[in-house]
């Protein structure tokens, strides 16, 4: 078997894979691999003209086309060579509303890339962020199972192109506050000294009178 790069992680063959990787308020990127190959080989890489439609097509397939999005086709985050990386300006879609979709339109994407198989899935770079996704499908998806190819902090679904679709919604939602924001508190204390001194103030003139 032909390596992969170092530090790249292997990827199913035959497969579009999608790690969606949540932030605290949203979307933040987009890491995929279209491994054409049936191996042992991941040789010879999609070619970059494909990767770009593949990564265009996955954004409209999510209905996010019109966010402002960079797409890098030469290389992505884990699968680098055989994948591609989309990241947002912005975390998308925010905590505004929940992202919602259904896996039809990415399996004819897999569909039509020739490839057997969709694999997606919902991540988060660190346990605090994930455990606060909420996240709703219409089928069950798995705990990560090959600690060299899945990130730790998913879940995973893995569909055939001609399999029932999966719906999802993902929210991401607030992360518990630990503390006033130091601005607010100073207000809210400067508010309650004024209210103190107001009454202590009506007391010493009613006492006067």
């Amino acid at each position: 078997m032909v390596p992969l790069p170092a530090g790249a992680h292997p990827s199913d063959f035959r497969t579009l894979t999608i790690d969606l990787i949540f932030g605290e308020d949203g979307l933040e990127a987009i890491d995929a691999a279209v491994v054409e190959s049936t191996g042992p080989s991941y040789q010879p890489f999609p070619r970059t003209e494909l990767r770009r439609r593949v990564a265009e097509e996955v954004l409209a397939a999510l209905a996010l086309s019109d966010s402002s999005a960079s797409i890098d086709v030469e290389i992505s985050e884990r699968y680098h060579e055989v994948g591609f990386l989309i990241t947002f300006e912005k975390p998308r879609p925010g905590h505004q509303a929940p992202l919602q979709f259904d896996t039809v339109q990415l399996q004819s994407v897999a569909d039509d890339t020739n490839l057997e198989r969709l694999k997606l899935s919902v991540c988060a770079e660190v346990a605090e962020t994930f455990n606060a996704l909420e996240v709703t499908a219409s089928r069950n998806g798995r705990a990560p199972i090959d600690t060299r190819a899945e990130r730790p902090w998913c879940r995973v679904w893995e569909v055939g192109v001609a399999d029932s679709p999966v719906t999802f919604s993902i929210d991401a939602l607030a992360l518990p506050m630990t503390g006033l924001p130091l601005v607010p508190a100073a207000i809210a204390g400067l508010s309650l000294l004024a209210a103190g001194y107001v009454v202590l103030r009506s007391q010493r003139v009613s006492g006067v009178s």
